[in-house]
C-alpha cells in the first residue's frame, strides 16, 4: 500500500498557510468527476428522500440530547432542531428534484481535509465504509462537510472559493439553502462526535475538555449557520 505523504495533507497545508486557489481549484474538479462518477441508482437514490436523511438528523438530535449543558446549551439545541425540522416541512420538493436531476450519489461520506491529498493527481481516501446510509446521499452533502471543515478552522474565503469552482464543475444552480443544510448537519456531527468522548473511561480528563471544547465549537457553528438565514 502507497504511503500518504503527510506534508501533501489539505488540512497541513492549509495549517502551513500554504493553501492555494490553484489547489481549491483542483480539489473542487476531482471532486465534480468523482460525484458525477460516482454510482446511483434506484437502491442509492432511495437516501435523498427528506423521510430517509431524517432519520440521519432525528438520531443525532437523540444521540446529543444527553449533553446539553455539557457541550452544547438547551436554547442552541432547540434551535437547530426546530431548523431542521422546519427546513424538512419546507423543501419537500427540493429533495426530489434532487433525485430527479441525479444528485444522489455513493459519495465519499467524510470529506474533510485530512482526507484529501494534494499530490498529482490529488488523492482522496478513507470514504465511509461501515455503513452505506452515511455515504449514499446527496452530492451537496459532501462538499458541504468540506467547506464546514475549512469554515471551522478559519477559511472562510478558501471555502468560498473551493464552492465557487465546485459549482461551476458540477452544473448546479441556485442550492445555497440546501447547502447550508447539510453545513449544519455536517458541524453538528462533528460535534456530536467530539461529544462521545466525554463518556469514554479510557481517556483521560484533560483529552475530555478539550473534546468538549472542540465540540462546543462545531455546535456553536452549527448555530451560526442558521441563524445566517
Amino acid at each position: 500500500m502507497k504511503r500518504i505523504p503527510e506534508s501533501l495533507l489539505m488540512k497541513r497545508i492549509f495549517e502551513e498557510g500554504l493553501l492555494s486557489r490553484a489547489d481549491l481549484d483542483r480539489v473542487a474538479r476531482v471532486l465534480a468527476r468523482f460525484h458525477r462518477t460516482a454510482a446511483s441508482g434506484a437502491e442509492i437514490e432511495v437516501f435523498g428522500k427528506p423521510e430517509a436523511f431524517r432519520v440521519n438528523t432525528d438520531e443525532n438530535f437523540e444521540q446529543v440530547e444527553r449533553f446539553v449543558g455539557k457541550t452544547i446549551d438547551e436554547k442552541a439545541f432547540v434551535a437547530i432542531r426546530e431548523w431542521t425540522n422546519r427546513f424538512y416541512e419546507g423543501n419537500e420538493a427540493l429533495f426530489l428534484q434532487r433525485i430527479r436531476e441525479g444528485r444522489i450519489r455513493d459519495c465519499h461520506g467524510d470529506l474533510h481535509m485530512e482526507h484529501i491529498c494534494l499530490s498529482d493527481p490529488v488523492s482522496v481516501f478513507d470514504c465511509i465504509e461501515f455503513n452505506d446510509r452515511f455515504r449514499y446521499s446527496d452530492t451537496l452533502a459532501d462538499i458541504a462537510f468540506l467547506m464546514m471543515d475549512l469554515e471551522y478552522r478559519g477559511g472562510n474565503d478558501h471555502a468560498a472559493s473551493l464552492w465557487e469552482c465546485y459549482r461551476d464543475e458540477a452544473h448546479e444552480g441556485e442550492v445555497e439553502n440546501l447547502l447550508r443544510f447539510y453545513k449544519v448537519y455536517r458541524a453538528f456531527v462533528r460535534g456530536k462526535v467530539n461529544s462521545f468522548q466525554l463518556d469514554d473511561r479510557q481517556i483521560s480528563a484533560p483529552v475530555k475538555d478539550e473534546a468538549a471544547r472542540t465540540a462546543s465549537r462545531y455546535f456553536r457553528l452549527a448555530l451560526e449557520y442558521i441563524e445566517e438565514t
